[in-house]
């Protein structure tokens, strides 16, 4: 989405998302003056669940992290499975605070990747977790040379994503898209991050081979790659906290269950992501 048409949606929807912060502002005051009161948290996670949704047509993954983070808190909190739950319904309302400076701000102008809300994602999940956020490292971030690359390299997914959509040489389009998926692969810093595109890579080879349908599913999924790679562009090595980045390991295998596909995920002769880091999520199947 172009920022002026981002801004021009924002500016229409801005009403609506007031509306839901009060709504959650409200359930998480009344939480906050009575604990006990869980049905007001659950609530506020629902209404959460709505903003998630209003900022996901907007395009903004950061501001869909991090209400995406704080739904998953307060269901968390209220479940009973938060160890510190004042500390995250404290956290919650200064977050939900925060949201109506963040969206003027965007109304402004102001890029979203200039309004860094990856440390307020990370102290989320740290509460919701148990962690200490000291013990958390800083995502590693992309430098000059490799965000140039990558910037320049997302056309020609782009490119070979609309040829696939008007059926113009789909071999050779799902070849462009082979090809920079191994780019940002080279480009990965963390496994998390190479597994993404590992993950992706093998999407494109089982269409490459017709071990899948080509049909709107298709074009959905790799939607998201795309969508992946901007946030990658937006948010350096964090970009695997955004749910569309993070979640695309996942929606691969299910994509893969029970097919033939499937072998190519165990198949890891090319699997081979940088050594010495942190590791989370599903690894690839053995």
């Amino acid at each position: 989405m172009s920022a002026h048409l981002a801004e021009n949606s924002l500016h229409w929807l801005r009403g609506e998302l007031n509306l839901t912060l009060d709504r959650v502002q409200s359930c998480l005051d009344a939480y906050l003056e009575d604990p006990e009161e869980l049905d007001e948290l659950r609530e506020a996670a629902g209404h959460m669940d709505q903003l998630r949704g209003a900022l996901t047509m907007l395009d903004l993954p950061a501001a869909v992290a991090l209400s995406g983070e704080m739904c998953r808190l307060a269901r968390a909190i209220s479940d009973g499975q938060v160890a510190d739950a004042d500390a995250g319904g404290e956290a919650l309302i200064r977050v939900a605070l925060r949201f109506p400076v963040y969206l003027e701000s965007l109304q402004r102008g102001t890029p979203d990747q200039v309004l860094d809300l990856d440390p307020l994602v990370r102290e989320l999940r740290c509460i919701r977790e148990g962690r200490d956020p000291a013990d958390v490292p800083e995502p590693i971030q992309l430098d000059a040379f490799n965000l140039r690359l990558v910037r320049e390299i997302r056309p020609s997914f782009q490119k070979a994503l609309v040829g696939l959509l008007r059926k113009q040489d789909p071999q050779a389009c799902l070849d462009q898209l082979a090809e920079t998926l191994r780019g940002l692969a080279s480009f990965a810093s963390t496994e998390d991050g190479y597994r993404v595109w590992w993950y992706s890579g093998r999407y494109v080879k089982a269409l490459q081979d017709d071990l899948l349908p080509h049909d709107s599913d298709q074009m959905r999924l790799l939607g998201a790659v795309d969508r992946a790679i901007k946030a990658l562009i937006d948010h350096g090595g964090s970009f695997c906290e955004y749910p569309e980045a993070g979640s695309l390991p996942q929606r691969i295998e299910d994509a893969f269950a029970g097919k033939e596909a499937a072998a190519l995920l165990q198949a890891r002769h090319d699997y081979d992501p940088p050594g010495n880091k942190p590791v989370t999520g599903t690894e690839p199947q053995a």
